[in-house]
């Protein structure tokens, strides 16, 4: 992006391509093609790797050398052009990067936007949107178990442990009341492949974690963990929060499906 900044200075990367410049949550699946847009009449061919679109002028600021839409245009394009659960990852990481209420983003999409494509959905999202969520690994599970029709848990709960006095936060909490706690974990590689993470001590990593869940599961409580890769499968992911008793309630409705 930055070669291709320097090459085209009339280029302005908009969308998900914006998003990650902001240091946005964006999913791997979002992020390719590069999505591009210019203004007046340049070229707007579409490559293979871009994505080409022609734009209406708009406020556009350099961020380490790349010419973006702004922030609030940035979030707004995605949520109006990804699919639901890339959408949700990117709104959430907006209102936790910024620390803005949900209502903040309600009221960016709810002014009259006539003839802009894909903004109903741009107002589903934003209604649905939750600053607590920490990696888009988080927003996507939650996006799946808003799609599949579970309850929402609650999200980065504290719970101590009563050996040590050290707090922890889950990923996702649901209070099932005479049924217990039901505890979701997001597993993503990084925590034991980041050295950042790690400490440069893999096994030191996995030992930690595997500590963690004991102290979390004192008390009675149930830990349940899914990869990434597990929550794209839905079946398979729709089986795992049924077995554990997470409830049903009504599914998503109102998404118009992009093509």
């Amino acid at each position: 992006m930055r070669t291709l900044a320097r090459l085209h200075p009339s280029w302005i990367f908009v969308g998900p391509s914006a998003a990650l410049v902001y240091d946005l949550q964006v999913p791997p699946s979002a992020l390719w093609p590069l999505c591009i847009a210019t203004t007046g009449n340049g070229t707007c061919k579409t490559y293979a790797n871009a994505i080409r679109k022609r734009i209406s002028p708009c406020e556009v600021l350099v961020i380490d050398g790349i010419r973006v839409t702004s922030l609030d245009r940035t979030v707004v394009d995605c949520m109006c052009t990804l699919e639901f659960p890339s959408a949700l990852a990117v709104a959430d990481s907006y209102l936790r990067k910024t620390n803005q209420p949900r209502e903040r983003l309600e009221a960016m999409v709810a002014k009259p936007q006539m003839g802009k494509a894909g903004i109903r959905n741009a107002r589903l999202v934003a209604s649905l949107a939750d600053g607590r969520s920490e990696s888009w690994g988080e927003s996507e599970a939650r996006a799946a178990m808003i799609e599949l029709g579970f309850q929402m848990p609650d999200l980065q709960v504290p719970y101590q442990d009563p050996v040590t006095g050290k707090w922890y936060r889950a990923d996702f909490s649901w209070n099932l009341g005479d049924a217990g706690t039901v505890i979701g974990e997001m597993d993503g590689l990084l925590k034991y492949s980041d050295s950042s993470l790690t400490g440069g001590d893999t096994l030191l990593a996995f030992v930690r974690e595997r500590q963690r869940e004991s102290r979390l599961t004192i008390g009675g409580r149930s830990v349940m963990r899914f990869t990434p890769t597990q929550v794209k499968d839905r079946p398979f992911f729709d089986s795992l929060l049924e077995s554990y008793g997470i409830p049903r309630v009504e599914p998503l409705t109102g998404w118009k499906a992009l093509r």
